[in-house]
C-alpha cells in the first residue's frame, strides 16, 4: 500500500472520529438541557414551596423566563419570590407588612408594588403607598441584590379615605406648608398611657370633599384642639390653599380646607419629629394639579 493511499485513509478515520464525537456531545448537550428544562418548571417550584416547608403560594405571575411566587409563610407573613426559570436563581423580592399587590413589571430588574396602607400584623390603616423593587444586576446565587423604596400615591379629591390608629390626641400645631399643610398631635391631658401605649402614632382620620364649596374636610376623630393655638382659622396661603378652619364636631375635630382651583389630587404622609425622645407624630397633606 502506497503512503498516499494509507495517509488518506488515516485523515478520513481522523474525520470520522471527530464527527462522531460532536455529535456525541451535542447530544450530550441537548440532553442535559432537556433534563434541566423538565426539573426547572413553574409546578414543580409552586409544589416546592408547600414540600419544603416555605409556605402557601397565594399567588404566581409569569414575565419572559421569570415567575413572581407570592406566598404566606409559616409566621403568617406575605413575601414574594423572583425566580429566574432558565438560571434557576431564586430572589427575595421582600416582605410586604400591609397588603400589597403587584401593579407592574417594568424589566427583571424591575418590579412595581401597591400598598392599601393595611398593616397585616395589627390590621393598623395608614395612608396607601406604592413600592418599587429594584437591583442593578441579577447576580446568580446571591439573594440580596433587591432594593426597595416607598413611594407616595396620591388620590383623586374627592376621593375619601380612612386611615390612622390612636384616640384621645391633641391637635398641638397646625402649619401651611408649600404643597399642603402638616399637623402635630401630643397627648391629651390625663390621656397620656393611651398616647405612648404601644407606639405613638397619628388619629384616626377621615378624608372627604364638598365640591360645591371646593373644600377638602379632614376629620380626625376623637381629637382635641390644643387650647394653645392662638386661631382656629388659618389664612396663610400657598399655591392650592386658600384658609384652614379648625371646627369641633362632637368628640371630632373637623380641618376644613378651601382650596383653589389647583388642587386636583392629594396625598398623606405620617411621621415623627425630632428629637426622637419627644416621639410626637404628626401628618402632613400635600396636593398637587396633574399626576406626572
Amino acid at each position: 500500500m502506497s503512503r498516499f493511499l494509507i495517509i488518506t485513509i488515516l485523515i478520513a478515520i481522523s474525520f470520522f472520529s471527530f464527527g462522531c464525537m460532536k455529535d456525541y456531545n451535542e447530544d450530550q448537550l441537548q440532553a442535559a438541557t432537556n433534563v434541566d428544562k423538565a426539573i426547572l418548571t413553574l409546578e414543580n417550584i409552586v409544589n416546592s414551596y408547600e414540600s419544603e416547608g416555605i409556605g402557601k403560594v397565594v399567588g404566581v405571575t409569569e414575565y419572559k423566563h421569570y415567575v413572581l411566587i407570592e406566598y404566606i409563610n409559616p409566621a403568617d407573613m406575605r413575601w414574594f419570590n423572583w425566580h429566574n426559570l432558565k438560571t434557576g436563581d431564586k430572589d427575595s423580592v421582600g416582605n410586604m407588612d400591609t397588603n400589597s399587590k403587584l401593579v407592574q413589571i417594568i424589566s427583571g430588574d424591575h418590579l412595581v408594588f401597591e400598598s392599601d396602607g393595611v398593616c397585616t400584623l395589627n390590621g393598623h390603616r395608614f395612608f396607601p403607598f406604592s413600592i418599587e423593587c429594584y437591583r442593578d444586576y441579577e447576580a446568580t446565587g446571591y439573594d440580596g441584590e433587591f432594593r426597595s423604596e416607598r413611594k407616595v400615591k396620591y388620590l383623586e379629591i374627592d376621593e375619601g379615605y380612612e386611615f390612622g390608629v390612636k384616640s384621645d390626641v391633641l391637635i398641638s400645631d397646625i402649619k401651611v406648608t408649600l404643597q399642603g399643610l402638616e399637623m402635630l398631635f401630643s397627648p391629651m391631658e390625663g390621656k397620656e398611657g393611651s398616647f405612648y401605649i404601644g407606639y405613638t402614632t397619628i388619629p384616626v382620620i377621615n378624608t372627604s370633599y364638598k365640591p360645591e364649596n371646593n373644600q377638602f374636610i379632614i376629620k380626625l376623630k376623637n381629637t382635641e384642639i390644643n387650647p394653645k393655638l392662638n386661631t382656629h382659622t388659618i389664612k396663610e396661603q400657598n399655591a392650592y390653599i386658600k384658609s384652614i378652619e379648625l371646627k369641633k364636631a362632637g368628640s371630632d375635630t373637623n380641618a376644613i380646607i378651601n382650596l383653589k382651583e389647583t388642587a386636583k389630587y392629594y396625598t398623606a404622609r405620617n411621621g415623627h419629629t425630632e428629637p426622637a425622645k419627644d416621639d410626637f407624630p404628626f401628618i402632613e397633606f400635600a396636593f398637587i394639579n396633574k399626576l406626572e
